[in-house]
Parts: structure tokens; sequence; C-alpha cells
């Protein structure tokens, strides 16, 4: 099977605490990926080393290795900025810039490229519609962006991140400040884009894991460090858990 990312013989040290210690795993080529755990298990951590978003804390201490397209992101002359083109990132909680709808996304724009106005404002519309946002916004694009809800500006910032054109999107449980109504709509956002992107996503939520996703990790901590409990087909790992503690996780009986 094709992998997206392999992981050799990874470690994550915080100055506190041994948290990754040896993985070996690798994530296949799917449409949507799911890393699931309880709280302290690693997965928000696990996802900031596919875009090197983990290098912000400069106490944090990584070794091993992290291939992607065949080359380890994690050696110092893998180009960063390079590789956050190629693997957006979409945060728990929306970090929309302090300017306008609209400046949100022609800030990325300009960084790739688009100068022209008309040529923006085609592109910005283009973004918009597919994250369902511009019937909402189309009248107050100078307005700030802060004053949105909390589900549009989740939409605005994945519009920011796919004018990027990236390869594959990290979802750092996307739905976790929602309301079930905006859930409802983001999980609907997130199967459409899965039709175009990759998507690794970390949830909380087993239900909404099990609607969306075709594979599944499921992480898990011992309480001296975290580490891959189990990997593979999302139904299958529901059916037919590797152990115990899979299967009373999945029935809500731990985590």
């Amino acid at each position: 099977m094709a992998a997206v990312f392999q992981f050799e013989d990874l470690h994550l040290n915080y100055p506190s605490k041994a948290l990754f210690q040896g993985i070996n795993l690798t994530i296949p080529d799917e449409r949507i990926i799911s890393i699931m755990g309880p709280s302290g298990c690693g997965k928000s951590s696990f996802l900031s080393l596919l875009n090197r978003v983990y290098e912000l804390d400069p106490s944090v201490e990584v070794r091993g290795k992290i291939l992607f397209e065949g080359k380890n992101i994690l050696d110092k002359k893998y180009s960063v900025s390079e590789l956050r083109k190629k693997v957006g990132m979409i945060f728990q909680t929306p970090s929309c810039f302090p300017v306008s709808i609209a400046k949100n996304i022609e800030i990325v724009l300009e960084e790739q490229g688009i100068k022209k106005k008309s040529d923006k404002q085609e592109r910005l519309q283009e973004l918009l519609k597919k994250v369902y946002l511009w019937d909402d916004v189309k009248d107050r694009l100078d307005k700030p962006a802060k004053n949105l809800s909390g589900g549009q500006q989740q939409r605005l910032c994945i519009a920011r991140c796919l004018a990027r054109e990236p390869e594959l999107l990290l979802m750092d449980e996307p739905c976790s400040a929602l309301d079930p109504v905006t859930s409802s709509g983001i999980e609907a956002l997130i199967q459409d884009l899965s039709k175009e992107k990759r998507i690794i996503l970390v949830t909380h939520n087993i239900a909404q894991a099990k609607r969306l996703a075709s594979h599944g990790i499921l992480f898990w901590n011992d309480g001296n460090k975290a580490y891959v409990l189990e990997s593979g087909n999302m139904q299958e790992m529901v059916d037919k858990p590797c152990c115990d503690t899979t299967r009373k996780y999945f029935h809500g009986e731990l985590g």
C-alpha cells in the first residue's frame, strides 16, 4: 500500500515529558485518515510533526525520520516553507487574521504571486464558494473577519489554507468548538474536500471518525509514554478490534 507519511524510530520529548519513544508507523494513501485517542495521548503533538509546527516551541526535541514523498521532512535541509505549501494546517480554534474577510485570503493570494485585482477577486470568490461561505459574506467582504460566527471563521480559515493549494490537509479537531448543526456542515465540507485532497483528521468524536474516515490510527498513553495502539481500516477496527482496550474505547467505556 502506498504511504503518505512513514515514521521511523520517532522520538518526541518535551522538557517535562518524553511523549513518543520509537514510533514506527505508516500512514497509507487514503482520502481521510482519523487520528483518535483519549486526552493526553499525543494526537495534536503527532499532527504538529507533519508540517513542523512543533518548531514554534524551541524546547521540543524530535529525533528519527518522517518520510514524505520519499524525503525526511525532519532534515534541517528540508524547506519548512515548501513543506507547509504542500501540507496545510487547520487548527481547533479558528485563527483568522485581525483584518477583513477578503484580506484574510488576499494576503495568501499575494504570497502566491496573484497581484492583479481582478485575478484576486476571482480566486477569492472561488475559494469562498468552495467552503460554502460566499453567499454568507459576499456583501460584507470588507468587514472584520472576527465578526463572523465560529463556524464561518473556521470555513474562512479553511479557504485561506486552500489558497496555498496544499496536497494534504491536517485538521486538529476542527469541529470541537462548534455546535452540532455547524459541526455537521464542517463534516460535509471535509467530505467534499476529500475528493480533491487527502485529509488527516484529529478527533475526539468517535462517531465522527466512523462517519468520515476510511483509515484510523488509535493512540494510547500508558502513563509513561504515548504509543500507537492500533492502526488500520476504520470499519475493521470498529468491528474487529485488535484488543479489549480498543473495543472499550469504541464503545465509550474508556477514554
